[in-house]
């Protein structure tokens, strides 16, 4: 009896998926694109009236490992578009990552070095990546930590211990290494 109440309600439901679906999926799709532009702007900003800290040696160390995906020592393009889907910088996901290798390729190897990549980083193009960057994978690390932490049943330990592996081995080859 309740399925025949709920029936007319859930037929308008879907009826309004179907005719509405696509404007709203275009809604959100435009309203991430807006927020990833204010969030570039914030962060323009907010270097503007910081200035640059006195642990950007550390901070480049760290991120020259997530963005050399392949862990071959030397960040390349394919690299920053895998960052760029990894960490969402939709400033990479074009050609842009192309040019900023040509531009800053100073050994003409079509590789960024540590010390290349120091002044890819700071390329006004991409205001902010290595920050972003960081947060985002501070960001995922505490995602799998509570997955892990909520985990109750075998499978969901796996998953979770999956996901970590996943993310960490990302970041690092010398941890492909000892896993394997």
């Amino acid at each position: 009896e309740l399925m025949v109440k709920l029936k007319p309600a859930l037929e308008q439901v879907g009826k309004w998926i179907l005719q509405f679906g696509d404007k709203i999926q275009a809604g959100i799709d435009a309203f991430s694109a807006t927020l990833d532009k204010v969030q570039k702007l914030f962060d323009q900003i907010m270097a503007k009236l910081n200035g640059k800290g006195n642990n950007e040696d550390e901070l480049l160390e760290q991120v020259f490992h997530l963005f050399d995906v392949s862990g071959n020592g030397f960040v390349e393009t394919t690299d920053l578009h895998e960052v760029a889907e990894l960490y969402s910088i939709t400033a990479l996901a074009g050609n842009l990552s192309e040019e900023l290798v040509k531009k800053y390729d100073t050994s003409g190897d079509f590789q960024l070095d540590q010390e290349e990549i120091r002044a890819f980083m700071n390329d006004p193009r991409i205001p902010g990546a290595m920050s972003m960057v960081l947060r985002t994978y501070a960001r995922r690390l505490s995602e799998v930590g509570g997955q892990v932490a909520s985990a109750r049943q075998r499978d969901e330990v796996s998953k979770a211990t999956v996901n970590y592996f996943a993310l960490a081995c990302a970041k690092n080859m010398t941890r492909v290494a000892w896993l394997s």
